[in-house]
Protein backbone atom coordinates (compact mmCIF):
# COMPACT_ATOMS: atom_id res chain seq x y z
CA UNK A 1 0.00 0.00 0.00
CA UNK A 2 1.38 3.36 -1.00
CA UNK A 3 1.29 5.80 1.92
CA UNK A 4 1.69 9.52 1.34
CA UNK A 5 3.77 10.31 4.40
CA UNK A 6 6.07 13.32 4.12
CA UNK A 7 7.61 12.86 7.54
CA UNK A 8 8.19 9.91 9.84
CA UNK A 9 10.35 11.61 12.46
CA UNK A 10 8.73 10.23 15.57
CA UNK A 11 9.71 8.65 18.84
CA UNK A 12 11.25 5.25 19.41
CA UNK A 13 12.09 4.24 22.95
CA UNK A 14 15.17 2.49 24.25
CA UNK A 15 15.58 1.33 27.81
CA UNK A 16 18.31 2.08 30.31
CA UNK A 17 20.67 4.99 30.81
CA UNK A 18 24.37 5.23 31.25
CA UNK A 19 27.32 7.48 30.60
CA UNK A 20 29.59 6.66 27.73
CA UNK A 21 32.59 8.28 26.13
CA UNK A 22 33.47 9.96 22.84
CA UNK A 23 29.89 10.92 21.99
CA UNK A 24 29.50 14.65 21.29
CA UNK A 25 26.46 16.53 22.56
CA UNK A 26 23.87 17.60 19.95
CA UNK A 27 24.67 20.68 17.87
CA UNK A 28 22.69 23.58 16.34
CA UNK A 29 20.04 23.61 19.06
CA UNK A 30 17.34 26.18 18.30
CA UNK A 31 14.28 27.23 20.34
CA UNK A 32 11.53 29.48 18.99
CA UNK A 33 11.66 33.07 20.27
CA UNK A 34 8.16 34.41 20.76
CA UNK A 35 6.85 33.01 17.49
CA UNK A 36 3.97 31.17 19.17
CA UNK A 37 1.59 32.21 21.98
CA UNK A 38 1.33 28.77 23.59
CA UNK A 39 4.28 26.59 22.59
CA UNK A 40 8.03 26.58 22.08
CA UNK A 41 9.47 24.42 19.30
CA UNK A 42 12.98 23.09 19.92
CA UNK A 43 15.05 21.62 17.09
CA UNK A 44 18.60 20.32 16.81
CA UNK A 45 20.93 18.74 14.30
CA UNK A 46 20.80 14.97 14.09
CA UNK A 47 24.09 13.26 14.92
CA UNK A 48 23.19 10.34 12.66
CA UNK A 49 20.22 8.10 11.96
CA UNK A 50 21.08 5.78 14.86
CA UNK A 51 21.02 8.35 17.66
CA UNK A 52 18.36 8.93 20.33
CA UNK A 53 17.70 12.13 22.24
CA UNK A 54 16.37 13.54 25.48
CA UNK A 55 15.27 17.14 26.01
CA UNK A 56 15.74 19.08 29.27
CA UNK A 57 14.37 22.46 30.38
CA UNK A 58 15.39 24.86 33.13
CA UNK A 59 14.58 28.39 34.25
CA UNK A 60 18.22 29.47 34.30
CA UNK A 61 21.10 28.24 32.19
CA UNK A 62 23.53 25.92 33.97
CA UNK A 63 21.74 26.12 37.31
CA UNK A 64 21.84 22.35 37.72
CA UNK A 65 18.04 22.15 37.85
CA UNK A 66 17.27 21.06 34.29
CA UNK A 67 14.20 18.82 34.18
CA UNK A 68 13.53 16.14 31.61
CA UNK A 69 10.54 17.14 29.44
CA UNK A 70 10.65 14.42 26.79
CA UNK A 71 9.11 11.11 27.78
CA UNK A 72 12.16 8.92 27.46
CA UNK A 73 14.51 8.71 24.49
CA UNK A 74 13.28 9.87 21.09
CA UNK A 75 14.57 9.65 17.52
CA UNK A 76 12.94 12.84 16.25
CA UNK A 77 15.07 15.98 16.18
CA UNK A 78 12.38 18.37 17.38
CA UNK A 79 10.12 18.74 20.40
CA UNK A 80 7.00 20.86 20.93
CA UNK A 81 6.96 22.17 24.51
CA UNK A 82 3.54 23.21 25.82
CA UNK A 83 4.16 22.46 29.49
CA UNK A 84 3.18 25.28 31.91
CA UNK A 85 4.68 28.10 29.86
CA UNK A 86 4.45 31.73 31.00
CA UNK A 87 4.35 34.67 28.62
CA UNK A 88 7.66 36.40 27.88
CA UNK A 89 9.60 34.22 30.32
CA UNK A 90 12.85 32.70 29.12
CA UNK A 91 13.19 28.92 29.22
CA UNK A 92 16.52 27.20 28.65
CA UNK A 93 16.77 23.92 26.73
CA UNK A 94 19.53 21.33 26.53
CA UNK A 95 19.67 18.15 24.47
CA UNK A 96 21.38 14.85 25.27
CA UNK A 97 22.11 12.15 22.70
CA UNK A 98 22.74 8.43 22.98
CA UNK A 99 23.82 5.54 20.80
CA UNK A 100 22.71 2.91 23.27
CA UNK A 101 22.25 2.52 27.00
CA UNK A 102 26.02 2.64 27.59
CA UNK A 103 26.97 5.51 25.28
CA UNK A 104 25.39 8.82 26.33
CA UNK A 105 26.61 12.35 25.67
CA UNK A 106 26.80 15.29 28.00
CA UNK A 107 24.13 17.98 27.74
CA UNK A 108 24.34 20.48 24.89
CA UNK A 109 24.90 24.19 25.59
CA UNK A 110 21.78 26.10 26.72
CA UNK A 111 19.39 27.54 24.15
CA UNK A 112 16.71 30.01 25.28
CA UNK A 113 13.16 30.23 23.99
CA UNK A 114 9.91 31.89 25.00
CA UNK A 115 6.24 32.42 24.09
CA UNK A 116 4.72 35.82 23.38
CA UNK A 117 1.48 37.53 22.41
CA UNK A 118 3.22 40.55 20.91
CA UNK A 119 1.24 41.76 17.92
CA UNK A 120 4.32 42.50 15.86
CA UNK A 121 5.32 38.84 15.88
CA UNK A 122 3.69 36.62 13.24
CA UNK A 123 1.95 33.46 14.42
CA UNK A 124 3.85 31.23 12.04
CA UNK A 125 3.03 27.68 11.18
CA UNK A 126 5.80 25.20 12.10
CA UNK A 127 6.43 24.18 8.49
CA UNK A 128 6.68 27.81 7.36
CA UNK A 129 8.82 29.47 10.00
CA UNK A 130 12.58 29.80 10.13
CA UNK A 131 13.22 26.66 12.18
CA UNK A 132 14.69 23.55 10.63
CA UNK A 133 11.52 21.49 10.90
CA UNK A 134 10.44 18.56 8.75
CA UNK A 135 8.07 19.30 5.88
CA UNK A 136 4.47 18.47 6.73
CA UNK A 137 1.55 17.60 4.47
CA UNK A 138 -1.05 20.13 5.61
CA UNK A 139 -3.86 17.89 4.38
CA UNK A 140 -2.65 15.14 6.69
CA UNK A 141 -1.29 16.49 9.94
CA UNK A 142 0.32 19.31 11.88
CA UNK A 143 3.38 19.01 14.07
CA UNK A 144 1.46 17.72 17.05
CA UNK A 145 2.87 14.25 17.52
CA UNK A 146 0.19 12.29 15.63
CA UNK A 147 0.57 11.10 12.05
CA UNK A 148 -2.04 9.24 10.00
CA UNK A 149 -1.75 7.87 6.47
CA UNK A 150 -4.45 6.77 4.02
CA UNK A 151 -3.74 5.83 0.43
CA UNK A 152 -5.41 8.59 -1.60
CA UNK A 153 -4.86 6.60 -4.82
CA UNK A 154 -7.32 3.96 -3.57
CA UNK A 155 -11.09 4.31 -3.93
CA UNK A 156 -12.74 2.74 -0.89
CA UNK A 157 -16.08 0.97 -0.78
CA UNK A 158 -16.94 -0.66 2.55
CA UNK A 159 -13.66 -0.86 4.46
CA UNK A 160 -10.96 1.77 4.95
CA UNK A 161 -7.34 0.85 5.76
CA UNK A 162 -5.12 3.38 7.49
CA UNK A 163 -1.81 3.60 9.33
CA UNK A 164 -0.99 5.83 12.27
CA UNK A 165 2.03 6.78 14.34
CA UNK A 166 2.03 8.52 17.73
CA UNK A 167 4.91 10.47 19.25
CA UNK A 168 4.97 10.74 23.04
CA UNK A 169 4.34 14.47 23.40
CA UNK A 170 2.10 14.27 26.47
CA UNK A 171 4.38 15.61 29.17
CA UNK A 172 2.56 14.23 32.20
CA UNK A 173 2.40 10.57 33.11
CA UNK A 174 -0.66 8.61 31.98
CA UNK A 175 -1.67 4.96 31.96
CA UNK A 176 -3.85 4.67 28.86
CA UNK A 177 -4.41 6.55 25.65
CA UNK A 178 -7.72 6.77 23.82
CA UNK A 179 -7.94 6.93 20.03
CA UNK A 180 -11.11 8.01 18.25
CA UNK A 181 -11.86 8.00 14.53
CA UNK A 182 -14.50 10.32 13.07
CA UNK A 183 -15.95 10.57 9.56
CA UNK A 184 -16.26 14.18 8.39
CA UNK A 185 -17.31 15.91 5.19
CA UNK A 186 -15.57 19.22 5.87
CA UNK A 187 -12.35 18.35 7.77
CA UNK A 188 -13.62 20.14 10.90
CA UNK A 189 -14.56 18.01 13.90
CA UNK A 190 -18.07 18.88 15.09
CA UNK A 191 -21.17 17.24 16.56
CA UNK A 192 -22.45 16.17 13.17
CA UNK A 193 -19.47 13.91 12.47
CA UNK A 194 -19.88 10.17 12.93
CA UNK A 195 -17.70 8.32 15.44
CA UNK A 196 -16.48 5.27 13.52
CA UNK A 197 -14.33 3.64 16.18
CA UNK A 198 -12.95 4.22 19.67
CA UNK A 199 -10.14 2.17 21.15
CA UNK A 200 -7.84 2.23 24.18
CA UNK A 201 -4.23 1.17 24.44
CA UNK A 202 -1.31 1.29 26.85
CA UNK A 203 1.34 3.87 25.85
CA UNK A 204 4.10 1.29 25.63
CA UNK A 205 2.13 -0.55 22.96
CA UNK A 206 1.56 2.37 20.61
CA UNK A 207 4.11 5.15 21.18
CA UNK A 208 6.67 5.07 18.39
CA UNK A 209 5.08 2.04 16.75
CA UNK A 210 3.42 2.32 13.35
CA UNK A 211 0.00 0.68 13.60
CA UNK A 212 -2.48 -0.40 10.94
CA UNK A 213 -6.24 -0.40 11.31
CA UNK A 214 -9.24 -1.47 9.24
CA UNK A 215 -12.37 0.64 9.68
CA UNK A 216 -15.82 -0.35 8.44
CA UNK A 217 -17.52 2.58 6.73
CA UNK A 218 -21.18 3.30 7.59
CA UNK A 219 -23.75 2.12 5.05
CA UNK A 220 -25.16 5.65 4.74
CA UNK A 221 -21.91 6.95 3.26
CA UNK A 222 -22.40 7.82 -0.40
CA UNK A 223 -19.90 8.41 -3.19
CA UNK A 224 -17.56 11.34 -2.72
CA UNK A 225 -14.64 12.70 -0.76
CA UNK A 226 -14.43 12.58 3.04
CA UNK A 227 -11.98 13.23 5.84
CA UNK A 228 -11.02 10.76 8.52
CA UNK A 229 -10.30 12.73 11.70
CA UNK A 230 -8.24 10.91 14.32
CA UNK A 231 -7.85 12.07 17.92
CA UNK A 232 -5.55 10.85 20.68
CA UNK A 233 -6.01 11.78 24.34
CA UNK A 234 -4.09 10.68 27.48
CA UNK A 235 -6.41 8.78 29.82
CA UNK A 236 -9.30 9.90 27.63
CA UNK A 237 -8.96 13.58 28.61
CA UNK A 238 -10.18 15.04 25.34
CA UNK A 239 -9.28 18.64 26.26
CA UNK A 240 -5.61 17.58 26.36
CA UNK A 241 -5.82 15.54 23.18
CA UNK A 242 -4.40 16.09 19.73
CA UNK A 243 -5.87 15.37 16.31
CA UNK A 244 -4.99 14.89 12.69
CA UNK A 245 -6.98 14.33 9.50
CA UNK A 246 -6.62 12.71 6.10
CA UNK A 247 -8.64 12.95 2.90
CA UNK A 248 -9.97 9.79 1.21
CA UNK A 249 -12.48 8.84 -1.47
CA UNK A 250 -15.52 6.52 -1.51
CA UNK A 251 -17.25 4.93 -4.51
CA UNK A 252 -20.01 2.34 -4.11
Amino acid sequence: MKLLFNTLLFLFVISGTGWGQNLPSPQAVNASDGIYPDQIIITWQAADKNSFYKVYRSNACEDGQAALISNGWKRSTYLVDRNNLQLDKLYYYQIQSAKNSQTVSTLSPCEAGYISLKKDLPIAKPNKDSLSLPSIDTDSTDINGLLMGIDTDTIYKDTLELFYLLDDIFLEQYTRIQFRFYLSEDAELDRGDSLIKSLWSAPERVVGEMKSLLLKLPKKVSNGSYYMIMTAAPDGRSKEGIQTKQLFFVRR
